[in-house]
């Protein structure tokens, strides 16, 4: 007697014999079994079988055999939180870094000129990467959460490709696990129909190509219990790789801008923005303290004049903002009238351009001259410093 082929409901999920006539839980009717087979000239073709965006079918068939017969994926997790979940993280964080960005340096300039670039395209490899073998664990019929929590994971993934999740625990011994870390890859291409060596030696490529391409693992696609769901995860995945790509794009043009433009150029034409948006930092954060009385004078007297140096403007703001590795010196000067009325004077330089003495009120980019040396007059009034 023959070994009986098991296969598993496209309604249902539930396993059946691939030779039955119907499923046993659903009455599902298989149209492949022979007494079903006049039942294939009232049905439209396109009723078990449509395309998706990807060119595949729902269902296909090769010779009398199940080829990638989609199945509905009991314990995968829900795919669209596993896609908004990452969407959402990487998305925030460049965004977030992005804004930090642009509210120290105060202009887009800035923000092309910052290091950006580094974060963003690290954000993109590592979520790119992570939502790849998150996709993979949902192939399999594993949680896709499962592939975030260490050891965990490693058993889950022998459990799906070796059918024992014990034996994941070998993972973790000193030189057996690496060999047997790669012997698992190259049963997990096997199982998706893929280059066993190419999984085994390039893991880092032929995850994504698993992960978002068409192949099932084992001849099955595990989708969502829902209408067209093999559409809505192909969309979902396109979006995700068109966000990817346009922010590393954007980060290798940044990239290419701070590193193969003139720098004399980038230095003139981002130097006026920049350097009028640190004074003015400068002078609000002088501001803020002073009426607070949060500072300390060389004398604790009141005086007219106070004067507040600043021996590394882009150090003490935390300014992530590189075009020379120059020191950006400054001074703010309070002065204060019989009325307590206050003006601030402010002046800042990195050895070759900056803003001489300006009353903060007359601050903008014209201000911003060749200018290599602070004037000693700083040194003149009450020294002080903000706490």
């Amino acid at each position: 007697m023959g070994e009986t082929v098991k296969t598993f409901c496209p309604r249902c999920g539930s396993e059946m014999d691939i030779k039955a006539r119907c499923c046993l839980k659903c009455g599902y009717l298989n149209p492949e079994h022979p007494d079903n087979k006049n039942m294939n000239k009232f049905i439209k073709k396109n009723v078990e079988s449509y395309s998706v965006g990807s060119g595949k079918t729902i269902m296909s068939k090769k010779q009398d055999e199940y080829v990638d017969l989609t199945t509905v994926g009991r314990n995968t997790g829900s795919k669209r939180l596993c896609f908004w979940v990452n969407y959402l993280v990487y998305l925030v964080f460049v965004l977030a870094v992005g804004s930090y960005i642009y509210l120290k340096t105060g202009s887009l300039m800035g923000i092309i000129s910052s290091r950006l670039y580094i974060y963003i395209i690290a954000a993109s490899i590592w979520m790119f990467v992570f939502y790849s073998v998150e996709l993979v664990y949902m192939k399999m019929n594993k949680k896709w959460w499962s592939s975030l929590i260490p050891i965990y994971n490693g058993m889950v993934l022998s459990d799906a490709v070796l059918k024992s999740s014990l034996l994941g625990l070998l993972l973790y011994i000193p030189v057996i696990g690496q060999i047997f870390f790669l012997y698992i890859l190259y049963k997990l291409g096997v199982a998706f129909k893929k280059n066993g060596f190419l999984t085994m030696l390039f893991p880092f490529v032929m995850f994504p190509v698993i992960g978002f391409g068409s192949s099932g693992f084992e001849g099955h696609n595990y989708v969502d219990e829902e209408k067209y769901a093999r559409e809505k995860d192909y969309k979902r995945s396109k979006l995700f790789l068109i966000t990817v790509f346009l922010f590393f794009a954007c980060a290798m043009g940044m990239f290419a801008y701070n590193n193969f433009t003139d720098i004399e150029a980038r230095h003139k034409s981002v130097s006026r923005v920049y350097y009028v948006s640190i004074a003015k930092k400068m002078v609000r954060d002088t501001d803020r303290k002073f009426k607070h009385n949060r500072y300390s004078c060389d004398e604790d007297i009141r005086a007219s004049e106070y004067v507040f140096f600043f021996p590394d403007v882009g150090d003490q703001f935390n300014i992530p903002f590189s075009l020379y590795n120059d020191v950006v010196s400054g001074y703010v000067i309070v002065q204060r009238d019989s009325n307590d009325n206050l003006t601030y004077l402010v002046s800042l330089t990195d050895g070759q351009r900056g803003i001489p003495e300006v009353d903060s009120k007359e601050l903008n980019v014209d201000k911003v001259v060749d200018f290599k040396e602070l004037d000693n007059k700083y040194q003149y009034g009450l020294r002080c410093v903000i706490k």
